[in-house]
C-alpha cells in the first residue's frame, strides 16, 4: 500500500480507469529489462530504490491536446481518491 494513500498503486490505477482516466505504468528499471537481466544477471532486488519507484509510480495522461477541463477532472479525481482512502 502507498504510505499516504492507504491503497495500492494498482488499486489507484483501477479507480482512475473506472473514472475514465487512462493511466499506465511507464517506468521500468533497466535492470528489470530482459536484455540487461540476461546479459548482466541482475536480480529484481539488486536495486531496491529503483524497484520501489517502479512499484509506486503512475503515468498520468500527458499530451499536447489535453484540455484544461480534462486536467481539472484528473486533479479532482486524484484529490477525491486521496481524501477517501488516505489514512
Amino acid at each position: 500500500k502507498s504510505d499516504s494513500w492507504g491503497i495500492t498503486r494498482n488499486e489507484i490505477i483501477d479507480k482512475l480507469v473506472e473514472k475514465g482516466i487512462g493511466v499506465s505504468v511507464h517506468y521500468k528499471p533497466i535492470h528489470m529489462l530482459d536484455y540487461y537481466h540476461r546479459k548482466f544477471k541482475y536480480k529484481s532486488n539488486d536495486f531496491p530504490r529503483s524497484k520501489a519507484l517502479f512499484n509506486s509510480v503512475i503515468s498520468l495522461p500527458l499530451y499536447p491536446n489535453l484540455l484544461d477541463n480534462e486536467i481539472d477532472y484528473i486533479i479532482a479525481t486524484l484529490n477525491d481518491l486521496h481524501t477517501r482512502y488516505s489514512k
